[in-house]
């Protein structure tokens, strides 16, 4: 009898002391609670919400507190969120629990891209677009159904950044872990699209002008500057000074700019000549010779008279008509003597082209009358 007494309170000691090892664990609350609240949202991917959420006790007759003192029915829990959420518990016989838990995944917000220049829907760029994506839970970027690659960094509330540099019309999706998506439609422009050229600083001979074009659809600007080929247009040139070879058969012209002395510049002119009057026997003729330049469009000229036209019937060039020259010229007749081209000018005094007795009688007839 004592031996079935001690086998029974062996048994009753160990069933005991289990029940005194397990009686935590059967007691302890749950990490989650959410079996003893009913919870409404709009549903997001996985156990994500995408709308604030009300949170009421399965049970009925019940209440529900976020801070253990305020009671309702049902509260919402507003705002994004991952942590855990307590709240308490009152059943219908005023009996309140001890403090719950239950994690909600809340993210009522779409992503959003930062850009220098204003990543928007409907957005045109040009070569090339980059953007930050604000997004505490971001999942994915989709462009034109395809994923790219990006950067993960944690630059103020920038988290990923992505590039787009292929030119043509594009659809942008960023997704969030909840299925929040931002979608934009942009183009990307090849190149730049500038407006029209603004002049920015006026141009002379002695100031660089300036003109400008911008971009009309990002900030970028091409600055132009006059080219010194340009400038050299813009000089105010006075009147040259025009310096002749004394036979007329050349001539310079020298100019300078009124804006400054330093710009100066010598041309050589073209010539050209006419005879303004025919020599004689007697007197020697005279030429008139113009000298001729242009710049920057302007023509400029000048004359110079040179009596430098041999006198007619000196065919033996020492400036003196006599009658070794009518002689020269009655052999050339028979052909005893030949001449230049200068000294059949000299000869051929009625001036048509031939040489006959007749322009040795007019010779003879010059001296008579002297």
């Amino acid at each position: 009898m004592k031996a079935s007494f001690k086998k029974i309170f062996s048994v009753l000691l160990c069933l005991s002391l289990f029940a005194a090892i397990m009686a935590p664990i059967a007691t302890a609350a749950p990490a989650d609670d959410a079996a003893d609240v009913s919870i409404e949202g709009t549903k997001g991917n996985g156990d994500w919400y995408t709308s604030d959420v009300t949170l009421t006790p399965v049970t009925e007759g019940s209440m529900i507190s976020a801070n253990g003192s305020d009671w309702h029915q049902s509260i919402v829990v507003k705002g994004d969120r991952t942590s855990p959420f307590t709240y308490y518990l009152k059943d219908a016989d005023g009996q309140e629990s001890g403090a719950k838990k239950i994690t909600l995944k809340i993210d009522k917000t779409a992503p959003r891209i930062r850009s220098g220049s204003a990543f928007k829907d409907g957005g045109i760029y040009c070569k090339t677009v980059s953007g930050g994506i604000v997004e505490e839970y971001f999942d994915k970027i989709l462009v034109d159904g395809e994923p790219i690659r990006y950067t993960q960094d944690d630059y103020d509330e920038i988290k990923y950044y992505f590039t787009i540099n292929t030119a043509g019309s594009h659809t942008v999706e960023v997704y969030d872990k909840a299925g929040n998506v931002l979608t934009a439609n942009i183009t990307v422009n090849e190149d730049h699209v500038y407006g029209d050229l603004v002049q920015t600083k006026a141009p002379s001979c002695t100031v660089r002008g300036n003109w400008e074009k911008q971009c009309i659809y990002c900030i970028h600007k091409v600055i132009i500057s006059s080219t010194d080929a340009e400038m050299d247009q813009l000089h105010d040139w006075n009147d040259p000074t025009f310096e002749w070879a004394e036979d007329g058969s050349s001539a310079t012209a020298a100019f300078t700019c009124n804006n400054s002395e330093l710009h100066s510049r010598t041309l050589d002119a073209e010539i050209t000549s006419e005879v303004l009057t025919a020599p004689t026997c007697k007197e020697m003729g005279e030429t008139k010779y113009t000298a001729t330049v242009e710049l920057q469009g302007k023509t400029y000229t000048d004359e110079l008279i040179v009596k430098d036209i041999p006198t007619k019937g000196d065919v033996n060039g020492d400036s003196n008509v006599d009658l070794v020259d009518a002689r020269t010229i009655l052999e050339y007749i028979v052909e005893l003597q030949t001449f230049n081209d200068e000294q059949f000018n000299a000869a051929d005094i009625n001036g048509n082209g031939k040489i006959t007795i007749a322009d040795a009688k007019l010779v003879l007839k010059s001296l008579v009358t002297e």
